[in-house]
């Protein structure tokens, strides 16, 4: 399945003009080295921040969480052409790479999903994961402000 002709489609953020195409958070690299690692063929679809709701909406990718009782859509989600599924969340994502996915390359021993999930704790605002993505905005948020477009800079401060 890994050599299939159609191209799953990873939506990614974008920066600014002067470093484009290079993805803005771990999230997004993690999925990407996973289609790397697994030789699936795959292509970028960059979105601007403000749009990756529309976008997200148009592939039929489901929300990632909520925020004030609205449905929110982040960035890593893909479009798999080869089953016509949007899947969000990079963990999920990854999870349906290796069940969709068999014959090409494991990103995980075997019988290792529960470490995982106690790890993340799929939206656990007390997870591991969550924890150490929280003490990491203040290093993370002005490097990344900066190289946003500055739709994308008004966007996140609102």
């Amino acid at each position: 399945m890994a050599g299939t002709v159609s191209k799953i489609v990873l939506y990614d953020g974008f920066r600014n003009a002067d470093i484009s195409e290079r993805p803005t958070s771990s999230k997004t690299i993690s999925v990407r080295l996973a289609l790397s690692v697994k030789g699936i063929l795959h292509k970028t679809f960059w979105v601007d921040w403000p749009d990756i709701a529309a976008e997200a909406i148009k592939v039929g990718a489901p929300p990632t969480g909520e925020r004030d009782g609205k449905p929110r859509y982040t960035v890593p989600f893909i479009y798999d052409p080869t089953t016509r599924r949007a899947i969000s969340d990079s963990q999920i994502i990854i999870a349906y790479l290796e069940t969709q996915y068999p014959d090409t390359p494991r990103l995980f021993p075997q019988r290792t999903r529960a470490l995982q999930a106690a790890f993340v704790q799929q939206g656990g605002p007390h997870s591991i994961e969550r924890r150490l993505l929280d003490a990491a905005v203040p290093l993370n948020l002005p490097p990344l402000m900066s190289a946003m477009t500055p739709r994308a800079q008004e966007y996140i401060e609102r």
